[in-house]
């Protein structure tokens, strides 16, 4: 038989994963605003600020990965929660239908 995972322990992880998509956008704010910061003047430097850029819009793409996948945790968390209820009611249904059968029959 099958053990379904913990629905609070996926949710722990999707908060978890959640934390690295935001301190990635953080650095990736960081590393811009520290480029944009530096003194150097040069065509090299704008084409420095350039990569810098396209970095950063590198990390925020990841970041949002980061973010879906977060999310798909979060809705198999709820899949989870779902399926345990319909365990729950099957179980409670086929006690409910046995000790009616077990007072039929007089047991």
């Amino acid at each position: 038989m099958a053990v379904l995972p913990d629905p609070a322990a996926l949710e722990t992880v999707a908060r978890h994963i959640n934390g690295h998509g935001e301190d990635l956008r953080g650095r990736a704010s960081r590393l811009v605003a520290a480029a944009e910061n530096v003194r150097w003047r040069s065509p090299a430097a704008a084409a420095f600020r350039g990569e810098v850029q396209d970095l950063a819009v590198a990390f925020r793409r990841a970041a949002g990965e980061i973010d879906d996948a977060a999310h798909a945790l979060r809705r198999h968390a709820a899949a989870v929660r779902r399926a345990e209820a319909v365990v729950r009611a099957a179980e409670q249904a086929a006690t409910a239908a046995l000790r009616g059968i077990e007072h039929a029959l007089g047991f």
